[in-house]
């Protein structure tokens, strides 16, 4: 099953330019993470990742949101900050 990602932007240039992030997200973060986060909208340059496991919730929100924004920023500088969710696509579980 493909999963559509909801990609949501001001501009369209923006979006084309972004929307690779969202392929590479494996690549960037790791396996590990990636099976409990992954990013489900971009919107004024604030990426929301939505996180389905409660201590990661926390670990990123605590430690891990500096060094996740610089690792996506080195490929997708256009990212300024990182917002997580908590549950499946941001509505909890």
């Amino acid at each position: 099953m493909i999963k559509k990602y909801n990609i949501q932007s001001e501009a369209l240039p923006a979006k084309k330019k972004i929307a690779p992030l969202f392929e590479d997200w494996k690549t960037l973060i790791g396996k590990p993470i990636c099976l409990h986060a992954r990013p489900t909208r971009i919107q004024k340059s604030v990426l929301t990742v939505s996180v389905d496991d409660s201590v990661l919730f926390h670990h990123l929100e605590a430690y891990g949101k500096k060094a996740m924004l610089e690792t996506i920023q080195a490929k997708y500088p256009e990212v300024k900050k990182i917002r997580f969710q908590w549950g499946v696509d941001g509505k909890g579980i």
